[in-house]
């Protein structure tokens, strides 16, 4: 699965935010080898129904998964966003997954969205059918 094939922003980090992002993407390393649909299973317990958040903090847990993974910040997008939705789930972040493809030329890709826009996505998405989608009342 991935679209992008270049490296991500990444930036420096406090300790705790280089902490919690080693850790969400260490467990997000063992949740993507899952089987989809247990993936999926597995995804719904970090989704939270209520919450507040704004773009840039969203944009900033993104940033800070790609800070410490160089597979998360070029073509491991699934990891990445599973990631992110690891550590939304404890800020309590009410996050959309998606995971879906384009056909022409034929793409996978996985991202998260806040209120229905994608976070931190460089490759235009209003293409791609959406196969997967774990929050936004899945």
């Amino acid at each position: 699965m991935s679209s992008p094939i270049y490296m991500e922003h990444r930036a420096q980090l406090s300790l705790s935010e280089r902490w919690s992002a080693r850790l969400a993407v260490a467990a997000a390393y063992f949740i993507v080898k899952l089987k989809p649909t247990l993936l999926v299973r597995v995804l719904r317990l970090f989704v939270v129904e209520q919450g507040q958040a704004d773009y840039t903090e969203v944009e900033r847990i993104r940033t800070s998964v790609n800070s410490v993974s160089p597979r998360c910040a070029g073509n491991g997008c699934l990891q990445r966003s599973v990631a992110v939705m690891l550590i939304a789930r404890f800020r309590k972040i009410p996050l959309t997954w998606k995971s879906g493809f384009r056909i022409k030329p034929f793409v996978a890709h996985a991202w998260v969205e806040l209120n229905g826009q994608p976070v931190g996505e460089n490759i235009d998405l209003s293409n791609f059918f959406v196969s997967l989608s774990v929050g936004d009342k899945s």
